[in-house]
């Protein structure tokens, strides 16, 4: 097996700690975005709370990935 066929493979490979640094990233993107969705909801004097906040930014941000 040559090297890059290796470095493929490896690269390939899904391993829990490579998961768990995808969904912290994942989170904090969301976590982001409904900080400014709550911002905008507050200046607006909006009604809303935090959980559809939340929601909105992960619909949001869930299909921004989906999209790449």
């Amino acid at each position: 097996m040559a090297v890059n066929e290796i470095k493929k493979t490896v690269g390939k490979v899904k391993t829990p700690e490579n998961n768990l640094v995808k969904a912290v990233s994942l989170t904090e993107e969301i976590r982001a975005e409904a900080q400014k969705i709550y911002e905008i909801r507050k200046a607006k004097h909006l009604e809303g709370d935090e959980n559809t906040d939340w929601l909105k930014a992960e619909a949001k941000i869930n299909k921004q990935h989906k999209s790449t």
